[in-house]
């Protein structure tokens, strides 16, 4: 694949800086606030359910100025790949002492999605090229597409647990390795013989 890189793109991947204010929250109080709470998830932080923390978290961000949100809605995209940089995403994360987040996510996407067309390097979201999509009837999942709202989940198999609760007739725990076990949940393929079908994605694209 051929990489252009765009004129941000290098500082953004080495971590963009936002401008100093005047928080004086320390690495250490940082730590313990957005502790890790998800064992096997790497990174992992529910923050938004505690009220005190994410009064905190707003506390420390109003005291940065950050890089203004781009105007791309209004201007051709560059030809580069990123397309665009999640400059401002980027710094929030490492002003709340989260950059490794940010760091674990785009060397995932290098080494697993790297023939992708990114659109934007983080929260990282890729396009499926062309020449990959009209391969075959499956697309593999080199090639899928991607959608994220925030950092590329680093987890560890032999730890993590989905869990399965609420509304639902049978709770239920899973592990990875249940989850790629095809006795358990085998592959389905469809072809409709005379129709056309389409899945809208909830960011309101068609697949």
């Amino acid at each position: 694949m051929s990489t252009v890189e765009s004129p941000l793109a290098t500082k953004a991947h080495q971590g963009a800086k936002p401008q100093e204010g005047t928080s004086d929250v320390s690495k250490a109080d940082l730590e313990a606030l957005f502790a890790e709470e998800r064992p096997g998830w790497t990174g992992y932080v529910e923050w938004e359910q505690y009220p005190d923390k994410k009064e905190m978290a707003t506390k420390i961000l109003v005291t940065k100025k950050f890089t203004p949100i781009p105007e791309f809605q209004f201007v051709p995209l560059p030809n580069t790949n990123p397309v665009l940089i999640g400059h401002r995403w980027k710094e929030y994360h490492e002003v709340l002492g989260l950059k490794s987040i940010v760091d674990f996510s785009w060397e995932t996407v290098q080494k697993e999605k790297h023939d992708l067309i990114h659109i934007l390097d983080f929260p990282y979201n890729g396009e499926t090229r062309r020449p990959q999509l009209l391969e075959g009837k499956i697309t593999s999942n080199e090639y899928h597409f991607v959608r994220n709202h925030g950092g590329v989940p680093n987890i560890k198999e032999d730890e993590f647990e989905l869990e399965i609760g609420g509304l639902v007739k049978t709770p239920v725990k899973l592990s990875m390795k249940d989850l790629k076990d095809p006795s358990k949940f085998p592959s389905v393929f469809f072809v409709p013989s005379h129709k056309a079908y389409s899945i809208q994605h909830p960011t309101g694209k068609s697949r």
